[in-house]
């Protein structure tokens, strides 16, 4: 936003008042008596805290419509603050966020205050900028609404995946947020899930004209929207079933009124809608808001996922507190496992294809609960507790190659841990009190979480390979991000994905794949290791196409 000194403000006189300029830029003359210039100051100063919190400042009537607006309105808006005056507040916003606006403003007679609440405006431009909205009503202004709108940063909870008809985030974005939610130590507890069920309203959305159903699922949206923790962590699980993160049970009291009057409005019949509301604590055991949420957002996935009745809020309620509890006792599990050092570890030999001699060993790990690695790292991914596991394996692999000699190891890093500022610095700090041992430390870089940062992650990994240690790009194959990562990283190694390979031994096209793979590495000087190489014929198989190493 520029200066407060050059903003430009547009206003509607308020009924009766006195005119104290003729024109929007005049300067008033400062008044001589000392107590109206104290008053005058006191004003300013609460008009700079006001525009140091936010970009825009509205004034608008009961009936929504604006009376006077200050500030960077060409810039969040498209339009001269002039322009804005009379306009339906509502108008500002984004087709998807105006019934939401206007549920929130409507909590303003009950409350006195609203808490900022992320929406979308329209920019004259199409753009859809994001914005904070606050308002509050004062006393000694009983027909007027004051608001501020704050541009919000480039990334946040709006860019995550939305439900088109209602606006609100998919069941894995809500569940995200959730996440986000219970790990911020600033907002209200306790927090709850609530999951919302509206029988009936696919097939009776289906008997209204198209204008009158899109309304109303804005409607549904927007109610769900203002009932949820800061006004954006309500998502949409399926047809007729939602969710909110919500604190207290007074945020949802009201949701089977509010949403029968929308659907009485969009002309359905009475009860053509019924309301069914659970609710689930996000507060377990002693797991903290952010492990219980994590641990929360897997057992909602795993049952989702796996749920034989299919993902509705009769089958959820039923099975979630087991899925939930099974969730729980496998952290805690894990969890314990980890701090008390239990891993079991096993190595695979990694061999030179063309002498079979050893080149270093796999770490890899086991665990005693009868799950596979794979789904107990893929667990730990979702948790959070996978920084944990991979420091652990780390810390019990060096303690076997502590000695002056021995063979070379790798020792696998998941995406997510590479991702985290905190496991970084601890990595290298234990690193650097080990610097003889650099040669004989590997490192596989793991793609079953999405690496997004991937400038940090690309700075950290060129970091250990300065410091002696060489990297493996692992899995390559078995995801879509591969070449990306190959393009942003430098490694030493590339491992192609096991049933890849074994697909290239019974399949032309990809073999072709495969061999135009081990083609690329090796004009960028990174050697290839192929998975699940078992017999001869595997061998001479890999070897063919190209790779070095399995």
């Amino acid at each position: 936003m520029s200066s407060l000194s050059s903003e430009i403000t547009a206003s509607v006189p308020l009924p009766g008042a006195a005119k104290e300029m003729s024109g929007g830029n005049t300067p008033i003359a400062a008044p001589a008596d000392p107590t109206m210039a104290k008053l005058r100051a006191e004003r300013d100063r609460y008009v700079a805290l006001a525009f140091a919190a936010g970009d825009v400042l509205i004034e608008i009537g009961l009936d929504r419509r604006i009376r006077m607006v200050s500030g960077a309105c060409q810039s969040l808006c498209g339009r001269p603050p002039g322009s804005l005056l009379n306009t339906d507040i509502r108008d500002l916003a984004d087709m998807q966020d105006r019934a939401f606006l206007h549920r929130v403003l409507d909590c303003l007679s009950v409350m006195g205050r609203l808490d900022p609440v992320p929406i979308r405006l329209l920019h004259a431009s199409g753009a859809k900028p994001r914005v904070l909205v606050g308002a509050c009503q004062l006393p000694t202004f009983p027909d007027r609404i004051f608001m501020s709108l704050t541009l919000m940063p480039s990334t946040t909870a709006m860019d995550e995946p939305r439900d088109e008809q209602t606006g609100l985030l998919t069941k894995d974005g809500m569940l995200k947020m959730a996440q986000s939610s219970a790990t911020d130590p600033s907002g209200p507890t306790p927090r709850h899930l609530s999951l919302v069920r509206l029988e009936g309203l696919s097939s009776a959305s289906r008997t209204l004209p198209s204008d009158r159903a899109e309304t109303l699922m804005h409607e549904i949206g927007a109610i769900l929207r203002a009932a949820s923790l800061g006004g954006d962590t309500a998502g949409r699980f399926g047809d007729e079933e939602f969710g909110l993160i919500h604190s207290g049970e007074g945020a949802v009291a009201h949701l089977p009124a509010a949403i029968g009057k929308a659907t009485k409005e969009s002309g359905l019949p009475p009860n053509a809608v019924g309301t069914a509301i659970a609710r689930l604590d996000l507060n377990v055991g002693q797991l903290n808001d952010g492990e219980a949420a994590r641990t929360l957002a897997y057992a909602v996935n795993s049952f989702a996922e796996n749920g034989a009745d299919g993902f509705n809020l009769t089958s959820l309620v039923g099975g979630l507190p087991a899925a939930m509890e099974r969730a729980v006792t496998r952290f805690s599990s894990l969890n314990r496992l980890i701090e008390r050092g239990e891993l079991q570890l096993v190595y695979q030999p990694i061999v030179a294809m063309a002498t079979r001699t050893v080149h270093h060993y796999e770490v890899l790990s086991r665990f005693p609960d009868g799950q596979t690695p794979y789904e107990t790292i893929a667990f730990s991914e979702e948790v959070g507790l996978i920084e944990d596991l991979d420091l652990a394996v780390f810390k019990k692999a060096l303690a076997q190659i502590a000695g002056p000699k021995g063979p070379k190891i790798a020792v696998n890093l998941s995406g997510r841990s590479v991702q985290s500022d905190a496991f970084r610095s601890t990595l290298q700090n234990l690193l650097k009190a080990r610097t003889s041992i650099a040669g004989r430390l590997m490192f596989e870089l793991t793609e079953s979480v999405a690496i997004e940062r991937l400038e940090a992650s690309a700075t950290f990994l060129q970091w250990l390979r300065s410091q002696g240690h060489k990297v493996c790009l692992d899995d390559f194959g078995s995801g879509a991000a591969a070449y990306s990562y190959l393009r942003h990283f430098d490694v030493d190694f590339v491992k192609i994905d096991g049933p890849f390979l074994k697909a290239a031994g019974e399949h032309p096209r990809e073999r072709a794949l495969v061999s135009s793979i081990c083609r690329l590495c090796s004009e960028l000087g990174t050697a290839t290791i192929g998975e699940m190489i078992e017999t001869e014929e595997d061998a001479a198989a890999a070897m063919a196409m190209g790779m070095e190493f399995g």
